[in-house]
């Protein structure tokens, strides 16, 4: 599985994508699991964005949607895993890059 991808800054960062199929605007949900952090309890949380096919286009979405804990795995459906980030539309490749600086 290749999920390590080159940010807009020319670090490597690894992420998850995971796709929830067509017909949705969120269709993209991305977990930076390079930038961990801990909450006021020291329970680790990852980012997570969501954004559709193409973030930029101005009917398009590319935002912010929360913190992922892994310790609540089971309440999280976000998709399918997408195996190779180079299968992503190049739209979102390029929203990855943005978002992981």
């Amino acid at each position: 599985m290749n999920n390590v991808i080159t940010n807009a800054n020319g670090v490597k960062v690894k992420v998850r994508v995971y796709d929830i199929g067509d017909g949705e605007v969120d269709r993209y949900t991305i977990i930076c699991v390079s930038d961990k952090g801990k909450d006021s309890s020291g329970l680790v949380y990852y980012p997570v964005f969501a954004c559709s096919e193409n973030p930029f286009h101005p009917q398009g979405i590319g935002i912010y949607v929360g913190d992922y804990y892994p310790y609540r795995r089971h309440s999280y459906d976000f998709g399918k895993r997408v195996k190779d980030l180079a299968s992503l539309p190049e739209e979102v490749i390029k929203y990855i890059k943005i978002i992981t600086t």
